[in-house]
């Protein structure tokens, strides 16, 4: 079982958050999409010498319900002001994510009658990570500089949901090579264009040296010393896109993804087309082809708000969906063997809670939504047939669903009522 464990350590960098709420449009942005709830602009600018970075962003408030919101942002930042449209700041220190927190309660100007966004103004600056994280993720080094939620570089909101569109400009000097989910431009010898639609965070990473790898598919940057594991990797990141496109894209198919190689054991994370791995030689194949296949399905398995108990849904198909790839890709008997290593880790866990119940509205534990969501979406498989579960798969993914009884409701459209019934009995046990 100590592929479980390298995974263990994978998921606890990637289960951590997903973001942000500030109730904003932006119909305007560069991407032209729009659809995302916060809008940040700005300009960041970093010193990978001295690890030191420094923002002006404004964040626009949309909702004219909205009197109050807190952020979230590292403490590490010693100068921190923020201005705009607020009454009021109070300011207390945390440590929610294992990092201590710099936790802003804003209190907002009331909004005016002409439907203008409010607006907020971050300016701030520092060292941001003085002392490692201890996954090994964020950086700021003359090598390689690679910024997630992690580090709490930016702003966050504190209620953990909906998505953000950005659009900043990134002060940077020296000869990189820039990664983003979205577009990160280079649009003067020290300066770059961020623009993001619909992320969870805003993640971005630059590296100084990379061999890169190009399809119409996925780029690959490996920045690592040795290139063990990369073919394996190139043909994988082929065969998932071109099996969950055959299945769920095929009016909304991938984009190319970025998939970043780095040179540590462990610590990996996906945020849409942005893929972060620990170094692929020490996965095995049906290990890497199902961590790259579930991040990939992410493209489509994630409308539900990872602040609640739907969650599991999110990450429960995009897990199945991958184990389904293993399926068709290295044969039922290795299929077998992860989910008899699945059983194990529940049967280890012992005395987890339900999956979904109607009252509940927490989000479950990891332990839910890796492993006991995805023995039971494999129940599921098993009693309603292959054929089946496909549709309501493809259904899922296709239709934005953001709640269990949405999938419910699908569910005993394609198998009936009996199949709903016992399913949801399933979930709630």
């Amino acid at each position: 079982m100590a592929w479980l464990d390298l995974l263990n350590k994978v998921f606890a960098a990637i289960i951590a958050l997903t973001l942000v709420a500030c109730s904003s449009v932006n119909d305007a942005h560069p991407l032209g999409r729009g659809a995302a709830t916060c809008f940040y602009s700005g300009e960041v600018s970093i010193d990978p010498a001295s690890g030191v970075l420094s923002a002006d962003l404004r964040i626009d408030v949309s909702d004219p319900s909205l009197d109050q919101v807190t952020f979230f942002l590292s403490a590490s930042f010693t100068e921190v002001q923020v201005e705009g449209d607020v009454v009021q700041v109070a300011t207390d220190e945390i440590s929610p994510f294992g990092a201590p927190v710099a936790r802003h309660a804003l209190s907002l100007s009331p909004a005016g009658a002409n439907g203008m966004p409010r607006q907020i103004r971050f300016s701030y600056g520092g060292v941001l990570l003085p002392t490692p994280l201890p996954n090994g993720i964020n950086e700021i080094s003359p090598s390689v500089v690679e910024l997630t939620v992690d580090s709490q570089w930016h702003p966050i909101d504190a209620r953990l949901s909906e998505t953000i569109d950005a659009d900043l400009t990134i002060n940077l000097a020296g000869q990189w090579i820039g990664v983003a989910d979205g577009q990160v431009t280079r649009v003067a010898p020290e300066t770059w264009k961020l623009v993001q639609a619909n992320g969870f965070d805003i993640p971005v990473t630059f590296l100084e040296n990379a061999r890169v790898s190009r399809t119409d598919d996925y780029a690959i940057f490996d920045r690592r010393s040795e290139t063990t594991g990369s073919e394996d990797l190139q043909s994988i990141a082929a065969f998932c896109t071109s099996w969950l496109n055959d299945r769920f894209g095929k009016r909304d198919p991938l984009p190319q993804s970025n998939i970043v190689l780095h040179d540590r054991e462990a610590g990996g994370y996906a945020r849409r087309t942005l893929i972060a791995l620990a170094d692929v030689g020490g996965f095995e194949k049906p290990q890497l082809l199902k961590f790259v296949c579930h991040e990939l399905a992410h493209y489509w398995s994630s409308s539900a708000s990872a602040s609640t108990v739907d969650y599991w849904l999110n990450e429960g198909f995009a897990e199945y969906a991958a184990l389904m790839a293993v399926r068709e890709a290295l044969g039922e008997d290795v299929y077998d063997a992860l989910m008899t290593e699945i059983q194990a880790v529940l049967d280890q866990e012992g005395d987890l809670p339900p999956i979904w119940t109607p009252g509940e509205t927490r989000r479950g534990p990891p332990q839910v939504q890796y492993f006991k969501a995805p023995a039971a979406l494999a129940r599921l498989e098993d009693a309603i047939g292959r054929d089946a579960f496909l549709r309501v798969v493809r259904r899922y993914m296709t239709e934005g669903v953001t709640t269990t009884p949405q999938l419910l409701t699908i569910l005993e459209e394609v198998a009936g009522t009996q199949a709903r019934d016992d399913f949801e009995t399933e979930l709630a046990q």
